[in-house]
């Protein structure tokens, strides 16, 4: 098999590996939030299981003050890095946005207690940099405050139940880390479906992570409740993530899907129950803002491992399981790149000049040995044709005779597969880098988006409203690159040459049509490598001598 064509293949595959999914994790029951009116104090109170926390459960245990309805109210922290809007309902946490980037996650309801979502706050606290809201009930009072640190990303929140009342007795609580809600989706025009699919969430739990990627529809089969000591439960997409790390010990966290696009995340709160006269706190610590590595380590609380670069199933195993490291490893190549040149596009470039000598050795021990395998086709063919009879005896006359021309018959084949690690790596870091957000270089004003060179008077089939220069570049470094391969190849029937030739050209269109809306630093990255391997496979088809 060709080069050219193992190659169209594997990028075929970067390609489809945005649509690995995870098998979705076991079912089980989720602990519900239970205030409870006892009639004596040795009274045992009851637990209940619900299958899942829905809107419909969540309002059956509310204290009856909230079915009274109210106008929600919103109030708004902010300083340089972010803008968190508040809501009187709940009082929570309710839209996060980067400024930087103009992004709102698709969370809300962050750090709020199970059974209050709809519960009327009011505002007990206001300053430019903190806001508390308070929740008076029969017996107790719930008050939330939350404090953004100024320049960063972080904000600290806190949760203070006060029962002073001589009757009630508040049992097992839970906190909710987040609520992933999907429904704005259904309104957003502008939409990219394979960013979109980047969503993942995540749970940081005793020493592994759990991890459900491609998160945009959910099911009864997500519902999980499981124990262990929970560090901190996360959301992240392309290139924004949100991290809620409890700073207590909690023991527990749960799963529970509303419907198909609305999930929530729980974890147990510290203690599980307040007793009368007394007041707890739980605490805890928010980021939201860009996936970058090193801002995330900067925190020293392990928020960077929220960061990973596996694509998932078939797609790691192509990848013997090394693409996280890897990718890492360019990264950090890419980010030290920058620092010489602060430029992303030149960047992207000389990172390719890289790759491309990394791997030369592999490749030009792939072409040699696709050379010879060409070169030798037609005695091959005689040796089928004498032996079709014997399988047996026809693979011992190859070994020979593959022995006595030192003929590796998975030469050409065994270097691109050793590459594929690499490329894996590349495709993932390329695609995710939150680093070429806003980025220009030359006529493309965002390398995290496909570089229109110009808009189309019209919607264009297949192309859409503008015309994407790099792409379009790409198909023609293939189609010429198909054409010098083609001068190599041993004519053996015609029908032969003419199959090679046909799927030549319709991988090139192929691929081109997929890369067309794919981010330009992306699609930059391997016009420049499948150009360099275009001149490498035109001067040593001059060079390469064979029997």
């Amino acid at each position: 098999m060709e080069k050219r064509l193992l190659l169209a293949f594997l990028l075929s595959f970067l390609v489809l590996s945005i649509w690995s999914i995870i098998t979705p994790p076991q079912k089980h029951s989720y602990q519900n939030t239970k205030f409870s009116q006892p009639i004596d104090k040795k009274e045992v109170v009851n637990k209940e299981k619900l299958t899942a926390n829905s809107p419909e459960n969540t309002q059956a245990s509310l204290p009856s003050t909230q079915d009274i309805l109210f106008t929600e109210e919103f109030a708004t922290l902010e300083n340089e890095k972010v803008s968190l809007v508040f809501s009187n309902k709940g009082g929570a946490l309710k839209s996060p946005t980067i400024k930087e980037y103009n992004y709102t996650l698709p969370i809300t309801s962050i750090f709020g207690i199970t059974n209050f979502d709809n519960a009327q706050f009011r505002i007990a606290d206001k300053g430019d940099d903190r806001i508390a809201y308070v929740f008076k009930g029969q017996g107790y009072t719930v008050t939330k405050r939350y404090q953004l640190l100024e320049g960063e990303y972080l904000l600290k929140a806190e949760i203070e139940i006060n029962n002073f009342s001589k009757e009630f007795r508040m049992e097992k609580f839970l906190i909710n880390g987040f609520t992933l809600d999907n429904t704005r989706l259904d309104n957003n025009s502008n939409k990219n479906n394979l960013a979109e699919m980047l969503r993942e969430y995540s749970i940081c739990y005793d020493q592994q992570i759990f991890r459900k990627r491609n998160a945009l529809q959910f099911s009864s089969s997500e519902q999980r409740q499981q124990l262990g000591e929970v560090h901190w439960v996360g959301f992240r997409d392309r290139y924004f993530c949100a991290i809620i790390k409890p700073l207590y010990k909690s023991g527990e966290f749960g799963i529970a899907p509303i419907n198909s696009k609305i999930l929530n995340i729980y974890f147990k709160a510290n203690p599980e129950e307040v007793s009368q006269g007394k007041s707890v706190f739980n605490q805890a610590l928010i980021f939201i803002g860009p996936q970058d590595l090193n801002l995330l380590k900067k925190y020293k609380l392990n928020f960077e491992d929220i960061v990973d670069f596996h694509v998932g199933g078939f797609f790691d195993i192509m990848a013997f399981g090394t693409t996280d490291i890897i990718a890492k490893g360019l990264l950090n190549y890419l980010n030290l790149l920058h620092k010489i040149m602060p430029n992303w596009g030149a960047c992207i470039i000389i990172f390719a000049l890289t790759i491309f000598g990394i791997t030369y050795p592999l490749t030009a021990k792939s072409m040699v040995s696709m050379k010879k395998m060409q070169t030798v086709q037609p005695e091959i063919k005689k040796l089928q044709e004498k032996y079709k009879s014997n399988p047996q005896r026809l693979n011992k006359e190859m070994a020979e005779f593959f022995k006595e021309n030192k003929i590796n018959p998975l030469g050409g084949c065994l270097p691109v597969v050793f590459q594929m690690p690499i490329f894996m790596a590349l495709y993932q870091v390329l695609w995710r880098s939150v680093k070429f957000k806003g980025a220009n270089f030359l006529w493309i004003k965002d390398l995290s988006e496909p570089d229109r060179l110009f808009k189309f008077p019209t919607e264009v089939p297949f192309l859409g409203t503008h015309f994407n220069l790099l792409p379009v570049l790409y198909v023609l470094i293939m189609l010429l690159n198909q054409k010098f391969s083609s001068k190599n190849m041993i004519a053996t029937t015609p029908d032969q040459v003419f199959q090679q030739k046909f799927m030549g050209i319709f991988m090139s269109i192929f691929l081109g049509f997929i890369f067309y809306n794919f981010a330009s630093g992306l699609t930059l990255y391997f016009t420049v490598f499948y150009l360099l391997t275009t001149l490498m496979q035109w001067k040593m088809s001059k060079q390469i001598k064979v029997i």
